[in-house]
């Protein structure tokens, strides 16, 4: 899920992905995908999409 150059991997008990500062996607109990300050994706017991400060979907 994580594709890009200067990436940083964490792997423990969390696998952490940062991208530079456009895209941070964390795998865990919750995995989280964040794109910079553009779209906030995170998938765990709630679904929510967040596309800048111009929209909010929330599926849960």
């Amino acid at each position: 899920m994580g594709i890009g150059i200067g990436s940083v991997i964490k792997i423990g008990s969390i696998i952490e992905i940062e991208i530079g500062s456009i895209i941070g996607i964390e795998i865990g109990s919750i995995i989280e995908i964040e794109i910079g300050s553009i779209i906030g994706i995170e998938i765990g017991s709630i679904i929510e999409i967040e596309i800048g400060s111009i929209i909010g979907i929330e599926i849960g």
